[in-house]
């Protein structure tokens, strides 16, 4: 499983806080709901 051009969003539900950085793939998934579909160890790369 890969997300591809991660971007922060703000979804309308914040399950975990307000206080917590949400990322959205180019495909529309979620970050927090993919995370279980990762099969590597990194999960996360931003490059700035």
């Amino acid at each position: 499983m890969q997300l591809r051009n991660v971007t922060r969003y703000y979804p309308e539900h914040m399950p975990f806080g307000e206080n917590i950085q949400y990322f959205i793939d180019e495909n529309g998934l979620d970050f927090y709901n993919s995370i279980d579909t990762f099969k590597l160890k990194y999960k996360l790369c931003i490059h700035p």
